[in-house]
């Protein structure tokens, strides 16, 4: 069901509502099913094989953790940092974007970056490695200055210190391309790619709306809130994501019981669409567009009407 299809239906008291999606966390934790303590137990385990070198055993850990809470940051850093030790880079890199694109602003975040950084030198990709860590330089990670230096000494080229990265928006676009293509089955993954699309370029209002979108999917309210409200400052000027972007935030915080803050939203959506130079709803027949235009304005009614 495509987005136009689910709010063609949530103005429709006939059609059926879209299936509520199960989150990723619980489908795993049905296939793997160790108890919570059992989970908490290998979690400490692993940190312990980490730090005294059993890296094989701090993976088979670490794999149990992740298949039953797919979405644990720290877990990924772990693992990553783990495989990139044995020397299984590419696997490495993976581990890490997601870690990355999971873990909360701080200092464990950061590591990530850095880490993230020494395996794509390990691969090849110094330009690449350069900028994970002037990211986590600037973010306040003492040791990506120190790895600065030391690939500065081997001959790598780094940043004028103090100057922002040069956005790619080509590269961030040809991401957030590769995300839409796989978010339906895979928002794990989508989540990473929109990720690196905005790291790519942070002024891209497609990678923070499709970080938002991936975290409904895996049904995080609070951070697809977050990512809408980033899409909906970066696209001033992309007048048919920013009405996408409204609406989407609006029916969160309106299941959120924040009725006003959602008819704010909603009203400006509905502005948005009334225009015909803005591109949504995204229909080549006038009719279907009023009625959706119709729709809106009518569900927006009701919910200024709720007690």
């Amino acid at each position: 069901m495509t987005f136009f299809d689910k709010l063609r239906s949530l103005f429709s008291d006939n059609s059926p509502r879209p299936k509520r999606r199960r989150p990723i966390g619980k489908q795993a934790k049905k296939a793997a099913a160790p108890p919570p303590e059992n989970l908490d137990t290998r979690r400490q385990r692993a940190r312990v094989r980490l730090r005294g070198g059993d890296l094989i055993g701090a993976i088979e850990d670490l794999d149990t953790v992740i298949a039953a809470k797919p979405l644990l940051g720290d877990a990924y850093l772990d693992r990553g940092s783990a495989r990139s030790l044995l020397d299984q880079q590419e696997e490495a890199l993976e581990d890490l974007r997601l870690a990355i694109a999971l873990l909360p602003s701080g200092q464990l975040r950061l590591a990530a970056r850095n880490n993230c950084a020494l395996v794509k030198e390990a691969l090849g990709d110094i330009s690449g490695a350069l900028a994970e860590l002037v990211r986590a330089r600037d973010g306040g990670f003492p040791p990506a200055a120190q790895e600065l230096e030391r690939i500065r000494a081997l001959g790598g080229l780094e940043p004028t210190a103090g100057e922002p990265l040069a956005p790619e928006p080509a590269q961030a676009r040809e991401l957030c391309e590769r995300a839409r293509a796989c978010a339906a089955e895979q928002p794990l993954t989508a989540l990473s790619l929109f990720c690196q699309a905005h790291d790519a370029d942070p002024a891209s209002a497609e990678a923070c709306h499709g970080m938002a979108l991936s975290w409904y999917t895996m049904e995080n309210p609070d951070a697809a809130i977050t990512h809408f409200s980033c899409a909906i400052e970066l696209a001033r000027d992309k007048r048919g994501l920013l009405a996408e972007a409204l609406f989407n935030r609006g029916s969160l915080l309106r299941g959120r019981g924040l009725k006003e803050q959602a008819i704010t939203d909603w009203e400006r959506c509905l502005e948005l669409c009334r225009d015909p130079e803005v591109g949504f709803p995204a229909f080549g027949e006038p009719t279907k567009n009023a009625l959706l235009i119709d729709g809106l304005a009518a569900k927006l009614e009701a919910l200024r009407a709720e007690d």
